[in-house]
């Protein structure tokens, strides 16, 4: 969709900054990039269980949270993420007094 809009057969469409950012590396100043204060929209990431399956989900959503919360997460996407700060982090549910 972004090559589209560089030979004007789109006006616009809606990708990650991770995405923006590795195109404009191969093709600078090919696009006028609109940013906002924050994102128009969030897809949350999944994984597909079976109903039944409750047990297991609850192990996978125990098991997130615990990669979440020991900043597992923070550290495996700082060792991949080519451009700092192009993927959105999960919001912390509390914050530490200080």
């Amino acid at each position: 969709m972004l090559m589209q809009i560089t030979i004007d057969k789109a006006d616009v469409t809606f990708t990650s900054p991770e995405t923006v950012d590795r195109f404009l590396e191969n093709n600078p100043d090919s696009l006028q990039v609109l940013s906002t204060d924050r994102p128009l929209r969030l897809f949350a990431e999944s994984i597909a269980v079976k109903n039944i399956e409750h047990e297991f989900r609850r192990i996978l959503n125990h098991a997130t949270s615990e990669l979440l919360n020991s900043r597992t997460i923070e550290k495996i996407i700082r060792k991949y993420e080519k451009y700092p700060n192009s993927f959105y982090r999960v919001a912390k549910p509390y914050e530490a007094k200080k």
